[in-house]
């Protein structure tokens, strides 16, 4: 109905509004950011459905590209062709550390990180912003939530369990966490049949506190003791090919006991100076401590046989024929302690010109190393290797004690630009860094200079009623470079003796990068395609030979190296309200040793001399080569992961998340042999875990026959967000795959 006033007229209208409640469903927005070159972003919910064995909260992150792994008990990741120790890990801000005498997976228990209490998540391969620490390889940076309201969550399993609670009262919020773990049904599995009794505990708490407009403080602490005890019983493998085929027999006596004891709290103030968000100052303090211990005595007496390969003997597939037996006796006692201090202070303002960071740090840090390990190695009565005298000389033997106090100065600026304005949007994104970094262990100065480009042009298209409108699919173009330098921590600097080096630098890794992402929409929901090409020019390199988790390294400067891959990867709902993916990568990675070089000896009628095989032992002649440039350990060429979540169309309840993961073989060769170093290749490794979730509550809602409802205020499970069972089978497949070799010498 329409009103006509005339000029200066007025009159009272009545307007009666009649009631009326309109429910949807819950609408969840997600703002789009494609400024960031190497950033890939990752659902905190999503994260906590991929499937793994070791049940922390990191574990999605071998299932993205670039990223290898081939111990599912094990927290540590290679990615691009690094070591285990290249990758940064930020929680709130704060860097965060691993334990530095860990040899093997089952070892190692819970990592840092809590999946339970994760916010947000980003991760980056390479060519990672000035604003992140000094680490060739890597960095995750991880938000903890900070809850608004009571929420809380609980998990149980014949693997351990978890409880998680939070809330907010006032100006202060709080989430708390325990975990426990044990994986003595999955250590049942393994080859070696033992007495496995791991136990995991670990607290974490994250408090904030908001003052007032100006000044908030958070507080993250977190205590574990990962304890691990082990007594062996025997071990069966059989290995070998049609034409030969070998069984090596162990039976062990005696035990292992490994504890790991640390604790981590750090105290943040943020002041903003100004109203609003433009400047913010934060100051942070941080100590982190760490008491391990390593001991264990183990005895095992083995035998090598030849097994029958004839199909038509009786006894096909059983002892044929005796090659060598003997015993050894390993023995260790290793201790460390660590404490690390830290003194932080970043900001950042928000300026016509874009976005400026600026940081500085101080870090303190003391180390105390006592290593004792020894093998005694017996065969057919003789002690190896043997001597002629009363005295034992052992197979294998490490003394050593080391004390470390040094001091590290670093900081970093790095501003963000926007340019190239259109229609509301930038289409161009340019961040550029510097990073300085101090260490009076070796008095070495370095800085870094590091940068990144995104070029996201604004597509618009016209409907079929001539209006224009932002187009469904969207190309963005990625440039990033950048100098990154790893002064060395403890374990850089210990070599095979135990012993500390003390002329040793940075190593140094040049990072250029170049991606391309696809942003489309097909089903009405939006996928994204990324595809990165990377090459890694890398000086300095201190290298390192990986036993299980374990790296041990050179303890020099000896090597240099490279890497170089490419890299494409597809995500987005393929079925709706769940996230997946599927990547492909290729990556190669090379280092040349410094006086790599070996030697071959003749005898006066030419014959090569073998130890125990050639009659004239007498060397008349001999021909140095060179390896040159030779595979790294963690050189792993082709890897493909699927991440697949799927729910039944007429019973959405049922959910199904799977997890696949195949890499060609890693590199390995016979310890000591430069001519023999990563010459051969693994099998190639193979994982397939799945996982089924029956949801109850989904979201604050309650599932019937015909679907989701609106939750009634009488039932038991009203104050539930989510609830539901949940089942995981590991190793779906049944593969056993190798992640190292155990070498006995067959006398």
């Amino acid at each position: 109905e329409e009103l006509n006033l005339e000029p200066g007229e007025t009159k009272q209208i009545k307007i009666k509004l009649i009631s009326n409640a309109v429910e949807t469903d819950v609408v969840i927005i997600k703002q789009k950011s494609n400024n960031d070159a190497t950033i890939v972003k990752v659902d905190s919910e999503t994260a906590r459905n991929v499937v793994t064995a070791n049940g922390d909260g990191t574990g999605f992150v071998k299932a993205l590209a670039g990223v290898n792994s081939n111990n599912e008990l094990s927290s540590s990741y290679s990615v691009r062709g690094g070591s285990f120790d290249e990758n940064l890990i930020y929680v709130n801000g704060i860097q965060i550390y691993r334990p530095f005498l860990v040899r093997s997976g089952q070892q190692e228990g819970l990592s840092f990180v809590n999946g339970d209490m994760i916010d947000k998540i980003s991760f980056s391969a390479g060519g990672f912003d000035a604003k992140y620490g000094d680490k060739l390889s890597s960095v995750l940076d991880i938000t903890y939530l900070s809850p608004d309201s009571l929420i809380g969550s609980f998990s149980g399993s014949l693997l351990g369990a978890r409880a998680t609670i939070g809330n907010k009262h006032g100006k202060l919020s709080y989430l708390m966490s325990g975990r426990y773990k044990s994986n003595s049904y999955l250590l049942g599995s393994l080859e070696t049949q033992a007495d496995y009794r791991p136990v995991f505990f670990d607290y974490q708490t994250f408090i904030n506190y908001r003052a007032s407009e100006k000044w908030s403080f958070e507080f993250l602490g977190n205590s574990s003791l990962n304890k691990f005890r082990m007594v062996p019983q025997n071990r069966s493998t059989r290995f070998g090919g049609i034409n030969q085929a070998f069984q090596l027999t162990v039976a062990f006596t005696g035990q292992e006991i490994s504890r790991f004891q640390t604790n981590f709290g750090a105290l943040s103030a943020e002041f903003r100076p100004f109203k609003g968000d433009s400047t913010l100052l934060k100051f942070t303090a941080s100590t982190f401590t760490t008491s391990e211990q390593e001991t264990f005595d183990i005895e095992g007496a083995y035998r090598l046989n030849e097994l029958e390969t004839n199909f038509g003997e009786d006894d096909f597939g059983k002892e044929a024929a005796l090659l060598g037996d003997g015993s050894f006796l390993d023995h260790s006692r290793n201790y460390l302690d660590a404490i690390i201090y830290n003194f932080e202070h970043t900001g950042k303002h928000k300026w016509k010109k874009g976005l400026f960071y600026w940081g500085a740090k101080y870090q303190h840090e003391e180390i105390i190393d006592e290593l004792l390990e020894w093998k005694n190695q017996d065969s057919a009565g003789y002690s190896v290797p043997f001597t002629e005298s009363a005295d034992l000389k052992f197979a294998e033997y490490l003394i050593s004690k080391n004390t470390l106090k040094t001091n590290r100065i670093s900081g970093f600026i790095q501003n963000n630009w926007r340019f190239l304005k259109k229609n509301g949007k930038s289409q161009l994104f340019i961040k550029t860094g510097l990073r300085a970094n101090y260490w009076d262990y070796n008095n070495q100065v370095f800085i870094s200079p590091r940068g990144s480009l995104v070029y996201s042009p604004s597509g618009l298209k016209k409907d079929s009623l001539g209006n224009t409108h932002r187009d469904s699919t969207n190309f963005s173009y990625r440039l990033a470079w950048g100098y990154y330098y790893q002064p060395p921590f403890y374990r850089e600097l210990r070599d095979f003796n135990g012993d500390i080096s003390s002329n040793i630098k940075a190593q140094k890794s040049i990072h250029y990068v170049a991606g391309v992402n696809y942003d489309f929409y097909k089903w009405g929901r939006q996928f994204s395609w990324r595809t990165e090409a990377y090459y890694k020019d890398m000086d300095d390199i201190i290298p390192f030979d990986v036993e299980n988790v374990r790296i041990r390294y050179y303890g020099r400067n000896a090597a240099d190296a490279y890497s170089y891959g490419l890299e494409t990867r597809i995500n987005g709902q393929f079925v709706k309200g769940l996230e997946s993916w599927m990547s492909i990568s290729y990556m190669k990675t090379e280092e040349d040793i410094i006086n790599d070089i070996y030697y071959k000896f003749y005898n006066a009628n030419g014959e090569k001399i073998i130890d125990g095989f050639t009659l004239d032992q007498t060397v008349n002649d001999s021909i140095g080569f060179s390896r040159g440039y030779m595979p790294r350990a963690t050189d792993q060429r082709i890897s493909i992961k699927i991440f697949f979540q799927d729910e039944m169309p007429r019973f959405q309840q049922l959910k199904v998340h799977l997890n696949f993961v195949f890499a060609s073989g890693q590199p390995f060769g016979a310890p000591g042999s430069i001519e023999g170093r990563n010459m051969e290749r693994m099998p190639d490794y193979r994982r397939a875990d799945i996982g089924f979730t029956y949801k109850i509550v989904e979201d604050g809602k309650l599932y019937k026959k015909k679907g989701k409802i609106t939750m009634p205020q009488n039932h038991p499970l009203k104050h539930f967000r989510n609830f539901g069972i949940r089942m995981e089978v590991f190793n779906l497949l049944d593969i056993s795959n190798t992640i190292s070799y155990l070498w006995i010498s067959d006398i």
